[in-house]
């Protein structure tokens, strides 16, 4: 029986045959709890008592909040340790990174495993063809008690993507161009399958990346039916067999990636997908480089490549964030995090990064962020500020830059949002004023100083090394001499501007008045001009007039000599005619004589032969 992958993988789980639109039972086979959003699920299992099915099955990740910054976020913690301790269950502790990449990796998830949790990207385990379900923290409570779950099992889609995308976009970009031509409410609650040559080309992270716009487009999940997603899981599920028959898709949709480009939207316009070169130049504050899908060891290399022998632009914030501890230790092998750290970007601790009230929600209040987030408004960071959303290399690409750039037009010198009298200086002391964001000002610190009073500022601030410090009484006073002389300066120059521009009025006065005069003499010459042309109009006329008269006469003298000539022809015609009879006439005549005679001579002789 033709079946699509999703109606395989629940066709092995569960008893009931798996046709579309029917809820079914499905047994599970790994569980994975979050620190974020258990607060309920943890009161539920204490309060009752309850315990857990599959314990050895069964997995705790704090990923989310490793640091627990977040009180609520913390007491689920401890929470979750209690039952942890109390069911003998695994914890994957702060250190270890996002919980769904930690099971990737380690091959305790293979294709055709069926993983619940209350993450709600879980389905980007379906890069290996295995089906993540996020659950509600009551749903999640009864398949941990129960060790099954509901499912209505789904309809499934087929995307046909051809082509291969322009060498300077990457997975990130063909997942944004199939959210650009898809409609946004058209995959909810489908499992998609995507096909091509492409797809068949990507390694494991690439994919993994693509299948995390499953949850942007309201999808189950995305499957990728091709022998290499088998090969890329730990452990092969023989049972499982991708097909490629019509008979089972809705609906079937071709989406040309040929030449695509690096792409890019605003958070508040997540289905609004634009060419890069539409954003490009647009001043940025925030980059971020992690999230549930770009912050493996195969992301990393790729922006150490871009940042090697490079720095962030003076102001701008770079901030990385592996998805596991293991790609974190990669890294630091591979001489990755010397990069990361000598081009001036920060290094944090595996987890999450981007996604919404995480440990950076904080940084795009008032500030324009590049990341690699989601496009879903609920799932990024803030709902605040101006949120860009692309791949990892573009991010770090408009680090480098100051500005939003692709990474094939990274800038050599960065733009700088400093004031003129400190763009030499702005690398050293970076706390200086810049574009929309006035952090310091002389009249503010001084009365700090006078008042004895602790300076609190609502803005970013740039922590000075100590070296390169400079009292900074000092460099108030100098920047206020400097202030004063730019201001005398700039009354000079204005005084100066006056008198030029009332020299300039007084020239331009002179000019228009002269230039009236001018116009005046124009117009004059123009208007004997204009009589010299109408009178030679005129007579060329007559001539004209005269030419016609006389061709007309002796159109006629010609007629009327054709028309004697014509006369003279045919009386010719007619005395020629006239001779011709008369000639016949006698020809005639002389013929009848000759015949009389032949009739009298054989009369004669025959009357001589009698």
């Amino acid at each position: 029986m033709n079946q699509s992958i999703i109606q395989k993988i629940l066709s092995i789980k569960s008893s009931q045959i798996p046709t579309k639109n029917t809820i079914i039972n499905i047994s599970i086979d790994k569980y994975l709890i979050q620190d974020h959003n258990s607060e309920n699920l943890t009161k539920y299992f204490l309060s009752n008592n309850l315990s857990i099915k599959n314990p050895s099955k069964t997995f705790f990740t704090f990923d989310f909040d490793p640091l627990g910054l977040n009180s609520d976020t913390f007491s689920t913690q401890n929470c979750l340790r209690k039952i942890s301790t109390k069911e003998k269950t695994e914890i994957l502790d702060v250190e270890m990174g996002i919980g769904s990449h930690n099971l990737l990796d380690s091959g305790k998830i293979k294709s055709g495993d069926i993983l619940v949790s209350n993450d709600p990207n879980i389905n980007i385990i379906g890069a290996i063809g295995a089906l993540g379900l996020c659950l509600s923290e009551n749903d999640l409570a009864f398949a941990l008690s129960s060790g099954s779950t509901w499912i209505k099992v789904p309809n499934s889609v087929k995307i046909v993507l051809k082509g291969f995308p322009n060498r300077n976009a990457c997975a990130k970009d063909v997942g944004l161009k199939i959210v650009q031509e898809i409609d946004p409410n058209g995959f909810v609650d489908s499992s998609v399958e995507i096909f091509g040559e492409y797809v068949d080309s990507l390694n494991l992270t690439d994919k993994i990346t693509l299948a995390s716009f499953a949850s942007d487009l309201k999808a189950l999940s995305f499957f990728f039916p091709s022998e290499t997603t088998i090969s890329q899981s730990k452990h092969v599920l023989p049972k499982i067999r991708f097909s490629n028959t019509l008979k089972i898709y809705k609906k079937q949709i071709e989406i040309n990636i040929e030449n695509t480009t690096p792409l890019i939207c605003h958070s508040k316009f997540p289905f609004q997908i634009s060419p890069i070169q539409k954003y490009q130049g647009t001043k940025i504050d925030t980059c971020i480089v992690g999230s549930s899908s770009n912050g493996r060891i195969e992301d990393l290399r790729k922006i150490a490549h871009l940042l090697k022998k490079r720095k962030i632009a003076p102001g701008v914030i770079l901030v990385i964030v592996p998805s596991t501890k293991d790609a974190f230790l990669k890294a630091l092998q591979e001489g990755l995090v010397e990069i990361f750290c000598e081009s001036g970007a920060i290094i944090c601790n595996p987890g999450f990064s981007t996604s919404h009230n995480s440990r950076f929600s904080q940084f795009s209040i008032s500030q324009i962020v590049v990341s690699t987030g989601y496009l879903n408004p609920q799932q990024n960071i803030s709902n605040h500020g101006d949120i860009y959303i692309c791949s990892c290399e573009t991010v770090v690409s408009s680090a480098i830059s100051g500005v939003i750039t692709p990474k094939n037009e990274i800038l050599q010198i960065p733009k700088l949002f400093y004031p003129e009298m400190y763009a030499s200086t702005a690398p050293q002391y970076s706390f200086f004023s810049c574009e929309n964001c006035s952090l310091f000002t002389s009249e503010s610190l001084c009365s700090v100083e006078s008042q004895a009073k602790s300076l609190v500022i609502s803005a970013p601030v740039w922590v000075i090394e100590e070296e390169d410090f400079v009292p900074l009484l000092t460099l108030l006073s100098e920047r206020n001499q400097i202030e004063n002389q730019n201001k005398n300066k700039n009354q000079n120059q204005n005084q100066n501007q006056n008198e030029n521009q009332n020299q300039n009025q007084n020239q331009n006065q002179n000019q228009n008045q002269n230039q009236n005069q001018n116009q005046n003499q124009n117009q004059n010459q123009n208007q004997n001009l204009n009589q010299i042309q109408n009178q030679n109009q005129n007579q060329n006329q007559n001539q004209n007039q005269n030419q016609n008269q006389n061709q007309n006469q002796n159109q006629n003298q010609n007629q009327n000599q054709n028309i004697n000539q014509n006369q003279n022809q045919n009386q010719n015609q007619i005395q020629i005619e006239n001779q011709n009879q008369n000639i016949n006439q006698n020809q005639n005549q002389n013929q009848n004589q000759n015949q009389n005679q032949n009739q009298n001579q054989n009369q004669n002789q025959n009357q001589n032969q009698i």
